[in-house]
């Protein structure tokens, strides 16, 4: 084959393989959803000017993709050592034209590149009001109206996953999408019957996969223990435990820290893991005194209910009876999880 495509002729890989150049391979060589999301955070380098800092944003999305400088030159059109001075900074581009042809080529979002889109303005205006749609949702959910919790994170979803599908993937846009998912995941974990639960964790995993490439830990955290809590109502606490163990791990914030110990008791005693149970709950109670602040998930009275429960669960109803004696109900507010609208799931 002499290094030459086999479609046009032109020089392709030095090896003949593969048997036609990156160019003519068109779409298939371009990274897919999942490629974006690891690249992104390096197309984020390119704001500043235009142009940017391109020889990042080419090195970073030929390793995410892993196309050689001969392959991405091929797919762009240009000779090699074109690509290779502005990978080293030895060349700097500025043309609109040359930035354009790149940001189509690669389908990389064009204000990355330092240019203007047609739909920037539109894009602008869904992150500004996408967070607030989340909130929303969430404050809906948290009252019980988990059917319009639903209603509100769907359209958001369905515009931000048209967005990746089409080859955009900025950070902001990934990280709203995660949030969204995940928000949408915890809804639908009120709102399905048990037979359906896991539709639920899907949804939550799927702002998983997002979030281990975005290197936000708060977020990353977040995902890991909604997708945990949410894998172990599906009826897959052993499978929660490893999510909820990692969401310990990522994000060290005290409260966070401290609702992340009070699904993991949860999760222990529903697997019958007594120990496990023993040894979370002792950090909750640790934990629990020493906070400065609480949330709806880290109260004393989600605490005590999951120190109740999980006796139970775990067969010691004398110590539970004993525990209840004890430290009487009336500190703390429940939390929608545990006595919500929908008590029966144990949310």
């Amino acid at each position: 084959m002499g290094g030459r495509c086999q479609r046009c002729g032109s020089p392709g890989s030095p090896s003949g393989v593969p048997p036609s150049c990156a160019a003519c391979q068109g779409p298939a060589r371009l990274p897919g959803p999942g490629v974006l999301v690891a690249v992104a955070s390096w197309l984020a380098a390119g704001r500043s000017q235009p142009g940017g800092d391109l020889g990042a944003i080419l090195r970073g999305y030929r390793h995410a993709s892993g196309l050689t400088q001969q392959q991405l030159a091929d797919l762009l059109r240009y000779d090699r050592t074109y690509i290779s001075m502005i990978e080293c900074g030895r060349r700097t581009v500025t043309d609109r034209g040359t930035l354009t042809h790149i940001a189509q080529a690669l389908a990389i979002p064009p204000h990355i590149l330092g240019i203007a889109g047609p739909d920037d303005a539109d894009f602008a205006a869904m992150l500004a009001f996408g967070s607030s749609v989340i909130r929303l949702a969430d404050i809906a959910r948290h009252s019980g109206r988990a059917a319009d919790a639903v209603s509100e994170l769907w359209p958001l979803i369905t515009r931000l996953e048209a967005r990746v599908a089409a080859g955009y993937a900025e950070p902001e846009a990934m990280s709203l999408l995660a949030q969204a998912r995940m928000s949408l995941g915890v809804a639908l974990g009120h709102l399905l019957p048990d037979e359906r639960l896991a539709t639920a964790a899907r949804w939550t995993g799927r702002a998983l996969r997002i979030a281990w490439h975005l290197g936000d830990r708060p977020l990353l955290g977040l995902v890991l223990r909604m997708h945990g809590n949410e894998l172990r109502k599906a009826g897959h606490p052993a499978a929660g435990i490893i999510r909820l163990r990692q969401a310990l791990q990522v994000d060290d914030h005290p409260v966070r820290q401290g609702a992340g110990l009070v699904l993991l008791a949860r999760a222990a005693a529903e697997s019958g893991q007594a120990d496990l149970f023993d040894a979370t709950t002792s950090q909750c109670v640790q934990a629990i005194e020493k906070a400065s602040e609480q949330d709806v998930l880290f109260s004393p009275f989600t605490v005590r209910e999951v120190r109740l429960r999980g006796l139970l669960a775990t067969g010691r109803t004398a110590q539970a009876a004993d525990l209840a004696g004890r430290y009487p109900a009336g500190s703390g507010w429940p939390s929608p999880a545990l006595a919500g609208h929908r008590a029966d799931h144990h949310r």
